[in-house]
């Protein structure tokens, strides 16, 4: 079965998710788990389908798999570097971008989470359309 990129389930879910979150942030509705670590753990799951979307339309992108180990683990060392290690070392993001590995923590479950959901889901319903 093709990845369904924007149209992924677990994309969708993560996405509705992040914005309850946000919407419950902004009421100060959250709880401090939901307010310091659910958007990281939701990060890669809404943020690698768009990238692969993109990469597909841009032909950059050859195939119509669920992401591959290199396009979930790149962006989990970008996204880690940048928002954990550069954007805190600036001083004109000190009030606003905090070092904490537990973020990296959460980056690097919500893609092992990611991957695996991908994997079972699509696997599954490529061997029940085999099957047809």
């Amino acid at each position: 079965m093709h990845f369904a990129y924007l149209r992924d389930p677990l994309f969708l879910i993560c996405l509705s998710v992040y914005a309850i979150n946000r919407v419950l942030e902004d009421f100060n509705l959250s709880c401090t788990f939901a307010r310091s670590y659910l958007n990281d753990i939701v990060c890669i799951p809404v943020l690698v389908p768009v990238m692969v979307w993109m990469t597909r339309k841009m032909q950059l992108r050859f195939h119509d798999s669920p992401p591959q180990v290199y396009e979930v683990l790149i962006p989990v060392i970008l996204w880690s570097f940048t928002f954990e290690v550069l954007l805190p070392s600036i001083p004109m993001f000190h009030c606003k971008a905090f070092a904490d590995v537990n973020d990296i923590m959460c980056y690097v479950a919500g893609a092992y989470v990611s991957m695996m959901i991908w994997n079972v889901y699509y696997s599954r319903n490529s061997s029940v359309e085999a099957s047809s």
